[in-house]
């Protein structure tokens, strides 16, 4: 039971940590704008399904996404690319190969707030 409970506190916390740096990824890619240039609707929930697998070492691989568009496919793919390494999971002290499936959720941009983020980029470089 103890064994249990520690694995299952272990898949969580290891599983938490992976979608706070892919979160900040998210954040930091061009998803807004492709859904813009897109034309999905505004204000609309986007998820994009992914899969990858953490080797050994934390490299990911077999990366894959299945959206109904091939351009927020290619994002995410890219996001996750560019993630680098994760802690890859350790059973009995042995790192091993796992295989994630994790959807990235975004949120399109209303009008209002596409105008607001342009001009804070444009604040930022200027």
């Amino acid at each position: 039971m103890k064994t249990s409970i520690f694995f299952l506190l272990f898949l969580v916390s290891v599983t938490g940590f992976s979608q706070n740096i892919i979160r900040e990824a998210i954040k930091a890619s061009n998803l807004k704008e492709i859904a813009y240039n897109l034309g999905l609707e505004p204000g609309s929930k986007q998820t994009i399904p992914t899969k990858f697998v953490v080797e050994k070492d934390g490299t990911l691989t077999q990366i894959e996404a299945t959206s109904a568009y091939p351009a927020l496919n290619e994002e995410a793919v890219q996001i996750l690319k560019g993630v680098g390494k994760l802690v890859p999971r350790e059973v009995r002290g042995e790192y091993v190969i796992q295989q994630i499936s994790l959807p990235m959720v975004f949120y399109v941009e209303t009008q209002e707030q596409r105008k607001l983020r342009l001009r804070k980029e444009a604040r930022r470089k200027g």
